[in-house]
């Protein structure tokens, strides 16, 4: 394509963004005011499933082995549960939010998705590993969400005798994405609202206008590239990765649609 239009197409979606910093680095020549990313197969992330939204964290607590009958005498890797901070100091994350992600009732979740603990039904478990993810806030980088989440599990552990002369050890690894937001002087939402209710007709209902609480390459192209970027899509969210995923032809017609009065509107 020609012009100030022009369309980057990936291989693979979601490989924690390679395909498409690679095709930022090949595609400077066509670049214009208005560039469209399209992605085919989905998630391509090596030997490790990635999270998304995601700073990863992989959490380990050392404690002393015991027999089962010593349970109450011994601490136990347990007690990492009685003080872990996502009941404590990590509660604030959700307290005051940006008006964009108060759709969601926890918008920066912290999950922990494996537990893994003891190698014997009759002994105390010596060792604890939890791996999780924790949530980057708008505006808020890598990095501090890091610190954020390190400074909880300390404070959480000098409440307690045991670890805090044996303190958890926080490791991170996998994919770790940036949050990104469209920026306020852009006009990218009002021409992305206008073309949907263009495709859609005369009386239809104006989109919602809401932050996501997963990671996209949305933060390569507003971080890295420097290009005004948003979400729009048929199908729910919710219903991603799951069992029986679905998405509406109306919708991806009615998206299709929208998306080519876009380009045509850029273009012109």
């Amino acid at each position: 394509m020609r012009g100030p239009g022009s369309f980057l197409g990936a291989g693979r979606e979601r490989n924690n963004g390679q395909s498409n910093i690679l095709l930022w680095e090949r595609s400077k020549p066509v670049r214009g005011p208005g560039s469209f990313l399209g992605a085919g197969r989905e998630r391509n992330q090596g030997p490790r499933k990635i999270l998304l939204l995601a700073e990863k964290q992989a959490t380990e607590v050392s404690e002393y082995f015991t027999h089962g009958e010593a349970a109450l005498r011994g601490p136990g890797s347990f007690l990492v549960f009685q003080v872990w901070p996502s009941e404590t100091d990590l509660r604030s994350r959700n307290a005051e939010v940006d008006p964009l992600m108060r759709r969601w009732p926890v918008p920066y979740a912290l999950s922990i998705g494996r537990v893994r603990c003891g190698d014997w039904a009759s002994s105390v478990p010596d060792l604890l590993e939890a791996d999780g993810r924790l949530g980057v806030a708008l505006d808020e980088t890598p990095a501090q969400a890091r610190r954020t989440f390190e400074n909880a599990v300390a404070e959480a552990c000098e409440q307690d005798g045991w670890l805090r002369d044996h303190p958890v050890e926080v490791e991170w690894w996998g994919g770790q994405l940036a949050s990104g937001r469209l920026p306020a002087s852009s006009d990218l939402l009002e021409r992305v609202r206008a073309a949907h209710m263009a495709a859609v007709g005369a009386g239809a209902r104006e989109p919602a206008v809401w932050g996501a609480p997963y990671g996209s390459d949305l933060r390569l192209l507003t971080g890295i590239g420097g290009i005004p970027a948003l979400h729009c899509g048929p199908g729910d969210a919710a219903l991603a990765h799951a069992p029986d995923e679905s998405v509406s032809l109306e919708e991806v017609a009615t998206c299709a649609r929208a998306l080519a009065l876009l380009a045509v509107d850029y273009v012109n």
